[in-house]
């Protein structure tokens, strides 16, 4: 019985350890530490205080990217051919025949 005790025991110790080394770790170096906590402190905030701002952030971003698209994308010719035939196919299509005729 008293070797069913020990078992849980050493078992227990073991996290222990690796906690004790992981905490020893961080206090190496404190600033880089506390750096990290003071920017992860000053992005919550932001996004706390400034939920609005971060969707027209993420927006802004995102039309941005959709600029950078068009833009690398009009400088390829084989690309404006082929949206040329395809937007005058289109509006070909959608025109009503009473138009055409």
């Amino acid at each position: 019985m008293g070797h069913h005790q020990a078992a849980p025991m050493v078992a227990l110790a073991k996290p222990k350890v690796l906690v004790e080394e992981n905490f020893m770790q961080l206090k190496k170096d404190p600033e880089v530490v506390s750096e990290e906590n003071r920017r992860l402190g000053e992005m919550l905030r932001e996004v706390a205080s400034n939920g609005e701002s971060a969707v027209a952030a993420s927006e802004l971003i995102r039309r941005n990217l959709a600029e950078q698209m068009a833009m690398t994308l009009t400088r390829d010719p084989s690309f404006k051919a082929a949206l040329v035939s395809a937007l005058s196919g289109r509006i070909l299509e959608l025109s009503p025949t009473r138009d055409i005729n």
